[in-house]
């Protein structure tokens, strides 16, 4: 098999693995703290993936096809400025439409998570 679509098929499964997390996730969390503490633990993660989404940008494809054409070094100042991008985005929706109460403890802590996510891997 080519070299480029082993790293093609690597990346795809992926990806889909870490969908599935989110599910696996939002059944334990259903398991252990009932139906009241979910629906905050669902929005704050999903708020988290549309950063990650914002913050990664679909940088680890084009960095897989495109190694011959680019240095790493621009790759990893791509995605610093794309999570800084990412930090004001989420530091935007918590100042306008977050009350800063238990959400905002959840969403900062599952951002730095998404974000590091984002950066080094």
């Amino acid at each position: 098999m080519n070299a480029k679509i082993k790293q093609y098929l690597w990346n795809t499964i992926g990806v889909s693995i870490n969908s599935f997390i989110s599910l696996l996730y939002l059944i334990i969390v259903t398991r252990f703290n009932g139906l009241n503490h979910v629906g905050i633990f669902s929005f704050v993660f999903s708020f988290s993936l549309i950063i990650y989404a914002i913050t990664s940008f679909g940088g680890r494809i084009y960095q897989v096809s495109d190694v011959d054409e680019f240095e790493t070094t621009h790759y990893f100042s791509f995605r610093f400025i794309s999570s800084l991008v990412g930090i004001i985005i989420a530091l935007l929706y918590i100042i306008l439409f977050d009350s800063f109460d238990n959400r905002f403890l959840l969403i900062v802590f599952w951002l730095l998570i998404r974000i590091i996510e984002s950066l080094f891997m």
